[in-house]
């Protein structure tokens, strides 16, 4: 299941300091999941985690823009995390998407635990 977040959309927001607005989302639970948090309109912060105790082989996630995907990241065994910011460039934004998924089950014939995404 591949689930997609585009900014500008209705969010969580916090502010901190006069100087930072952050707008962000997480997604999944404690053993699998990520996250992203868009600060000031021009750095985008994701991060997938998938620990010991999932019981998925990976979480993945993407950042894209105008149809590219400018960042790929993949946890296994622990926690991943990456960056990207926009242009700066008049006209040359676009819209920047967070896509996430988990990968295969590590044991497809077990049942699988009930886990509540904290957002869908």
């Amino acid at each position: 299941m591949i689930k997609s977040l585009i900014f500008g959309s209705a969010l969580l927001f916090s502010v901190t300091n006069y100087d930072e607005v952050h707008q962000h989302a997480v997604f999944g639970d404690s053993r699998s999941g990520a996250s992203s948090v868009e600060i000031n309109g021009i750095r985008y912060d994701g991060a997938a985690w998938n620990y010991a105790n999932s019981p998925y082989e990976s979480t993945t996630f993407i950042y894209s823009r105008n149809g590219k995907t400018i960042l790929y990241k993949t946890a296994y065994n622990g926690k991943v995390e990456g960056s990207v910011y926009d242009s700066l460039i008049p006209g040359k934004k676009g819209k920047t998407i967070f896509t996430w998924t988990r990968g295969p089950l590590k044991h497809p014939f077990a049942p699988l635990e009930s886990t509540e995404d904290q957002h869908n």
